[in-house]
């Protein structure tokens, strides 16, 4: 657990006091940021300057104010995992979010265009698979 601390009392939004998990799977790096936003992901930068990962779960639904240019740059990850419904009210992910991945060279793979996503480790490689509900 990297986030939140005792000393991230500072923070007003709520969302930055999601929890963070770091976890090694099967070789790969994962980051889980929860509803995680631009503070919380600054404050992590700084307490963990080395932080890099294979893979994020991309923080607060993919919402403008979540996956900032600093923090996808400082944590390099390849991919990035979006948690959407599909047409949701909020029109998440937001635009910028994803084009900042691209801008990175992060593959991005979200539950609105895919439905459910599974990383599929057969003990020596991993492959990403989806499957788009067939419910309308």
């Amino acid at each position: 657990m990297l986030h939140p601390k005792k000393t991230t009392g500072t923070i007003d939004n709520k969302n930055d006091h999601s929890l963070v998990l770091f976890v090694e799977i099967g070789g790969l790096t994962w980051l889980f940021t929860g509803d995680l936003e631009e503070e919380g992901e600054r404050q992590l930068i700084g307490e963990y300057p080395t932080l890099q990962v294979d893979v994020l779960k991309a923080g607060h639904h993919g919402s403008r104010t979540s996956s900032t240019d600093a923090f996808i740059a400082h944590i390099k990850p390849n991919v990035a995992v979006i948690t959407a419904g599909e047409n949701n009210r909020f029109n998440h992910p937001h635009p910028d979010v994803v084009e900042t991945f691209r801008e990175h060279d992060v593959q991005v793979v979200g539950t609105h265009e895919n439905g459910a996503i599974r990383f599929i480790h057969d003990g020596y490689s991993w492959r990403v698979e989806v499957k788009k509900s067939l419910v309308h």
